[in-house]
């Protein structure tokens, strides 16, 4: 009995949402990323998809790199993802890859953009109905400019503050690592098995620090 908005691609439905849904197409998140990602000439596609439910996008920066120690060398880069039905945020993340073992990190997401807008055929005025598509077409260019400070933000402070934390972590001994080891293992859930790993992989390193 409500009012719901219906997302079609070739002619087939292929979500079923609320009215409050804001369409944020892959389209207009590449056209707004990549020009911002093309200033970094060394900017390299480390890997992307697209699926039915969602785009995933990573970018590494080669020349925006730091050693924390001789040898142990982290390089910037950023994960994008966004989902056209509803299975997700539009979402921008710094990511550290750690050249030493090929391993990489997220950190917490610079910029979340929630699928939410105003009921369909409502606004602040009232008025929605009458905005032109030019209208429409400023607001997702706003929405745009954001995302491409939020990438310039992160390719410089965003990096900056990500050492500071991993510097600090470095100079940190870990006086108990089973101890250590067992609170990861509470906290993110895993497995008797891979928490031998870790402990495997954090003795074999030589580097017990947190």
């Amino acid at each position: 009995p409500e009012k719901r908005m219906v997302r079609t691609l070739d002619g087939c439905a292929r979500a079923f949402l609320s009215d409050r849904y804001r369409a944020i197409d892959n389209y207009q998140v590449a056209e707004a990323v990549f020009p911002v990602l093309a200033e970094n000439a060394e900017m390299q596609i480390a890997s992307h998809a697209i699926t039915d439910d969602r785009m995933y996008l990573k970018a590494i920066f080669p020349n925006i790199q730091h050693e924390i120690k001789k040898g142990d060398i982290l390089r910037f880069g950023l994960l994008i993802e966004n989902s056209e039905v509803g299975l997700g945020s539009l979402m921008l993340s710094a990511f550290i890859d750690r050249l030493i073992c090929t391993n990489g990190m997220a950190m917490s997401s610079t910029f979340r953009r929630a699928h939410l807008g105003r009921k369909q055929g409502d606004d602040d005025d009232g008025a929605n109905e009458w905005l032109r598509d030019e209208t429409r077409a400023a607001d997702d260019k706003v929405l745009g400019m954001k995302l491409a400070d939020c990438i310039r933000g992160a390719m410089t402070d965003g990096f900056s503050k990500s050492i500071a934390a991993i510097e600090s972590a470095a100079s940190e001994t870990i006086e108990k690592p089973a101890e250590a080891v067992e609170e990861i293992t509470n906290r993110f859930g895993l497995i008797e098995d891979e928490a031998s790993s870790v402990m495997k992989h954090l003795i074999a390193g030589g580097d017990v620090t947190r």
